[in-house]
């Protein structure tokens, strides 16, 4: 008869990986990655709003309510039009470029290009209030700035 057997038995061995296996899961489901990266975009949507926001509040009070003076682009639009060099949408760019942003912000997942940057804009003139949104955010949110 031999003495004590060091190591493990198939059955201690399949009982281990069955444990890894559940824990792994419920940290799986618990984290949930997928959820987590799409509020992380989400973030960086609001947080990109903000900037575009406050750059262009910065430019309404610079020229004392006269946005369009000395920007190519003209006026803000008074209905909501997508951010970027395309056609139809509106140029922002060279109105904050680079006094007031150094670039522009891109949406994280669909804004790829200066030809649609994944924002959009829009004015009201009896308010004299801007509104910038990601019309693209994740987890059903509606992310929107107005200043």
């Amino acid at each position: 008869m031999k003495k004590s057997e060091k190591g493990f038995t198939l059955f201690e061995v399949i009982i281990a990986v069955g444990v890894a296996a559940i824990v792994g899961a419920f940290t799986l489901l618990f984290l949930n990655p997928v959820n987590q990266l799409a509020q992380g975009r989400n973030n960086q949507r609001v947080s990109h709003l903000n900037i575009i926001a406050d750059a262009v509040k910065t430019r309404i009070l610079e020229y004392r309510g006269a946005f369009e003076t000395n920007c190519s682009s003209g006026a803000l639009p008074t209905t909501t039009k997508q951010i970027g060099s395309g056609a139809g949408n509106y140029n922002l760019a060279p109105c904050v470029v680079p006094v007031y942003l150094t670039v522009m912000p891109f949406d994280p997942q669909s804004g790829t290009t200066t030809t649609a940057i994944g924002y959009d804009i829009s004015y009201n003139t009896s308010t004299q209030q801007i509104t910038i949104s990601a019309p693209n955010a994740e987890l059903e949110q509606a992310i929107s700035v107005t200043r």
